[in-house]
């Protein structure tokens, strides 16, 4: 497994004690750090096949990859954007409306996640004039 160095991101041996680019001494806490960057690339992996679900159309499928990423980071702010277009796609407006809340709570600049939102809301209000 390869461990890497926080101050520099130089790769290192998993037992390492000090970076072999810059020096840094790696802490007890650190050594951990290849870890979490393997549930990343399985958050990713997950993140992936909800992808692929999707663009077959298979939305309930896809929600379910994505729980999978959320799971491992739920910071994954793309996963949680995407996780909510297809709760959209579901017609799980209130749900796909959390996700997207959920996307902004994490990057409030993320400008699809905000015109999705108001999208759905738009519809709501549309579709009550008209029923």
């Amino acid at each position: 497994m390869v461990k890497y160095c926080p101050q520099c991101g130089a790769p290192n041996q998993d037992d390492a004690k000090f970076c072999i680019r810059c020096g840094y001494k790696f802490s007890q806490e650190e050594k951990y750090f290849s870890i979490e960057i393997i549930n990343r690339e399985d958050a990713k992996k997950h993140f992936y096949e909800g992808n692929r679900l999707s663009h077959l159309g298979k939305y309930a499928e896809a929600v379910e990859e994505y729980d999978k990423a959320l799971a491992i980071d739920p910071n994954f702010k793309e996963a949680h954007y995407n996780k909510g277009l297809s709760l959209q796609n579901l017609k799980r407006f209130e749900e796909a409306i959390e996700e997207y809340d959920k996307t902004l709570a994490i990057d409030p600049y993320y400008t699809d996640a905000n015109y999705s939102k108001n999208l759905i809301i738009k519809y709501k209000k549309w579709s009550k004039k008209i029923n």
